[in-house]
């Protein structure tokens, strides 16, 4: 926070102070206590002042809804840059932040939804795609802590899995990376630069001439199209 930001922006970030407290606590629940405490919240108040000086207040969301996924990714991008992470913790994360950025991209998309009047069955099924896009996402993170053998052939890092967790994973990121191919380039240069590989998305998004709400929207879009596509293919 610095003199130059308005009264607003200081309001906005006093709000969401609980909010990190609880997001901290949620990760370290699902990731398990890799950081002290204390790192953690930093990193979640750096995501909560970003999303303080961002949040528009005329797209019809509410703040501590959209600052939700900014400090939450502020949290998993800090545990991913600060921490050596046990292999396992490493895959959890990259799946939880693969989910927190298809999220993210849905809120606009929600909002519109809202003032579009969708009831009913209209509202119930755009729900389960958002549900069938998140669990793609967490999937597609998950199952991206992979490597290649000596014959260029997609292998599971995390020796602790059974042999056919390890060929499930194999064959759904060998189905992956043939449909990315298939995406627009900007969109699969995003899934594989913040999604497979290990940018954040301010840096891939910005790297390719774009805002961040922008990347976000479109991994969104692309999560979608993935989804899609993967309930043909399996």
């Amino acid at each position: 926070m610095t003199s130059l930001d308005p009264p607003e922006v200081r309001v906005r970030f006093d709000s969401g102070l609980s909010l990190v407290d609880a997001v901290v606590r949620q990760v370290c629940a699902e990731v398990g206590d890799v950081l002290p405490n204390d790192e953690l919240v930093s990193f979640g108040h750096e995501g909560l002042l970003e999303a303080a000086r961002r949040y528009d207040p005329d797209r019809g969301v509410p703040f501590l809804r959209f600052a939700h996924y900014r400090v939450r990714g502020a949290v998993l991008d800090g545990m991913r840059r600060h921490a050596q992470l046990p292999r396992r913790a490493h895959e959890k994360v990259k799946a939880l932040r693969a989910a927190t950025s298809a999220a993210e991209g849905m809120v606009e998309d929600t909002a519109a939804a809202v003032a579009a009047g969708l009831r009913g069955e209209a509202a119930d099924q755009r729900l389960a795609d958002q549900l069938a896009v998140l669990a793609t996402a967490m999937a597609v993170g998950f199952g991206s802590a992979l490597a290649l053998d000596d014959d260029g052939n997609t292998i599971a890092v995390d020796e602790s899995r059974s042999p056919e967790d390890q060929m499930q994973s194999a064959e759904l990121m060998r189905i992956v990376q043939e449909e990315i191919d298939r995406l627009p380039e900007i969109e699969a240069t995003l899934i594989r630069r913040h999604i497979l590989g290990e940018e954040s998305l301010e840096t891939a998004a910005a790297s390719m001439g774009l805002s961040r709400s922008w990347g976000c929207r479109l991994v969104t879009r692309a999560m979608a199209t993935l989804t899609r596509r993967l309930k043909r293919a399996i």
